[in-house]
């Protein structure tokens, strides 16, 4: 039994407790005189012990930070093939190192690996003595006496051998909440490698270390015919950031493959209070069925406040179920987002998903912090043309920006819409304004020199100046995102884009909800808006020129229909929407089907005249659906 069950955790406790526990359970199995090897292991499933060649000999290469120093580890593979023999012979230099034997801990390590069949030369002897000298150091630093041990537990994760059934659930940690050193250790991993996306800013170059577990456990401990599972976010079927996951290239001549899906997502908070929904995701080597149809079971909860604390849970009287099918909507292979659905869905899915958008959509600009450059409107002052304002307030920033009310140069503002402003077919503008120091006739990506901002729009440069260190201590993501050598209050994401005559503006969370916007009524006229984060836009063709009004209802109307909406459902994760839609958005005015797209722009002016009819914005969606389905049909 304990050649075929092994077990590993991060964690000392868990691991001790979970060694305890499979004592008591093989106890019954054992005599008094049973020298026996209890393997559960303390180790790291994402940063697993390497095999590298010096000298024509195979070692076991390993680091482990600890507040004293970095310990570097190399050990004769061949000695660590025994699992068992080598935790006993680490366990025996215990007793050298408590008494700073060096040269008694050096012989017994050596007569080990000669009994192990290891030719002791020099290379090996200098890997030995330094690993000695660094365990006796650490005594000498009162870092008490088991390294040896913890040592030997890391190393033999290395060489514990391939097993049939690989299960876990591991920690849902982002990238980014990982210690720098341990990700630049763990990203020099030949499959790390393969799992990172590939964006060089938003989201690509971001992961959560359970993708990263999932795919070193597949390539070291699962074997040709075994099956992995594990718990994991539902984030992982949809979002950009895990592309590379989704390819499960566990090593330059394999891959694995999803064989079938436990959607956890509708049944309730088994891990209360974390909310991430999530998955079980079972994977295997020979698989085979990734890029076809993939068997889901939706675990649906029949009752309220189910216990978290429950051990035995009976899952008929506790669950519902549904059978639906996953599948890769696309056949290109770097768009490998999956969606989850009905059989009857998955044909239609498929013919949106394997098109694309002809539009770039184009994120909302970065108001950040929203304390400095948020503003509500308070009142007007037509005879000086100055607009009375106050700046929000959120009670979690880190950046305190005390509320006061300001007075600024009406030209120097702009309408500002949010998320939450957009509905579908129309916006609802609250009154919310931030400023924008741009000039197109000078430049539409920076903001306009110190010395025009203070001619042009001298109140609310000295606003700026007033808070310039809020500017200075922005973050160094903020300040890739614009024009070098730009003035400190530049603000990202501005563009020629950034001065068009009418807009789709969309929700990038939340349901899919879409509107044309053009110029905002204001106080003091009409004034074209800014887009605040989370409401990116579409305002260009692929050529650079700006959207017409035919062309602009075209695409509201898709974004908004009933199809669209139910893809975008299952296609994307709902806190995070792509930025330019993931499905097919063919270009206005194609010959083939320039009929259906005008009719599809007829039917959504009718929506948007009566977007407070929810009776006709619904047969609007419903119409536009159908003449979009026949025009995907069209262009095959």
């Amino acid at each position: 039994m304990t050649s075929r069950v092994v077990g590993i955790d991060l964690n000392p406790l868990a691991a001790l407790t979970a060694r305890v526990n499979y004592f008591l359970n093989v106890s019954m199995f054992l005599d008094n005189d049973t020298n026996v090897t209890i393997p559960i292991y303390c180790g790291d499933a994402a940063y697993i012990p390497q095999v590298v060649e010096i000298e024509g000999v195979e070692f076991i290469e390993y680091s482990i930070d600890t507040e004293l120093r970095p310990i570097n580890i190399r050990f004769p593979a061949e000695g660590v093939s025994n699992v068992s023999n080598f935790i006993d012979i680490m366990a025996e230099i215990e007793m050298d190192i408590v008494l700073k034997d060096e040269c008694s801990a050096f012989s017994h390590l050596v007569t080990f690996l000669d009994d192990s069949g290891v030719s002791v030369g020099k290379t090996v002897q200098d890997e030995i003595s330094s690993l000695v000298d660094t365990l006796i150091e650490f005594e000498a630093n009162n870092w008490n006496g088991i390294w040896s041990r913890v040592i030997a537990n890391y190393v033999a994760t290395a060489m514990l051998g391939q097993y049939d059934v690989v299960v876990g659930n591991p920690p849902w940690v982002d990238w980014k909440s990982l210690p720098s050193s341990y990700r630049d250790r763990v990203k020099s991993l030949d499959v790390a490698s393969s799992i990172f996306s590939g964006d060089n800013y938003v989201g690509g170059i971001n992961l959560n270390i359970a993708a990263l577990i999932c795919t070193t456990s597949a390539a070291k401990w699962l074997s040709s015919d075994g099956v992995l599972g594990m718990l994991m976010p539902d984030t992982f079927l949809k979002q950009r950031t895990y592309e590379g996951f989704r390819k499960l290239a566990i090593s330059d001549a394999e891959t694995a493959s999803i064989v079938a899906i436990d959607d956890w997502s509708l049944a309730g908070k088994p891990f209360s209070p974390v909310s991430q929904k999530f998955l079980g995701y079972f994977i295997s080597k020979s698989g085979g069925r990734t890029a076809s149809s993939i068997p889901v079971i939706r675990y649906k909860t029949k009752e309220r406040g189910l216990k978290t604390s429950i051990e035995k849970l009976d899952l008929e009287q506790s669950f519902s179920f549904d059978e639906l099918v996953a599948s890769r909507v696309s056949q290109d292979g770097n768009r490998t987002n999956y969606v989850i659905c009905e059989s009857g869905e998955m044909e239609t899915f498929k013919k949106m998903g394997s098109g694309e958008s002809q539009y770039v959509g184009r994120e909302g600009m970065r108001f950040f912090p929203l304390e400095l450059l948020v503003f509500k409107l308070v009142d007007y002052d037509s005879r000086r043309s100055l607009v009375e304002v106050e700046n929000v307030q959120n009670p979690r920033s880190r950046h305190r920006v005390p509320k006061g009310r300001w007075k600024f140069e009406r030209d120097s503002l702009r309408p500002l819409i949010r998320s939450a402003d957009i509905r579908p077919y129309f916006v609802s503008w609250n009154g919310t304004l931030a400023p924008f120091p741009f000039d197109s006739n000078k430049s539409t990506r920076t903001a306009v020199d110190i010395k025009t901002m203070r001619s042009r729009w001298p109140k609310l440069f000295e606003y700026f100046v007033r808070h310039r260190d809020v500017f200075v201590s922005q973050s160094n993501f903020t300040s890739r995102l614009v024009a070098k050598n730009a003035p400190f209050y530049s603000i990202a994401r501005s563009g020629d884009y950034s001065f068009a005559p009418r807009y789709v503006v969309f929700r990038a969370t939340g349901k899919s909800m879409a509107a044309v916007v053009e110029s905002i009524d204001t106080p003091w006229g009409k004034v074209l808006p800014a887009f605040q984060d989370h409401a990116p836009f579409i305002a260009q063709r692929p050529d650079g020129s700006f959207l017409g009004e035919d062309e602009a209802d075209y695409i509201c109307g898709i974004l908004n229909c009933d199809i669209v909406r139910s893809y975008a459902a299952v296609s994307a994760d709902a806190r995070s929407m792509p930025i330019t839609p993931r499905y097919a958005l063919p270009l206005f005015g194609d010959p083939r089907v320039v009929d259906l797209q005008r009719e599809i722009a007829r039917a959504s002016r009718n929506a948007k005249q009566d977007c407070s009819s929810a009776d006709i914005v619904n047969l609007s969606n419903s119409e536009i659906s159908e003449l979009y389905l026949r025009m995907l049909d069209q262009l095959v």
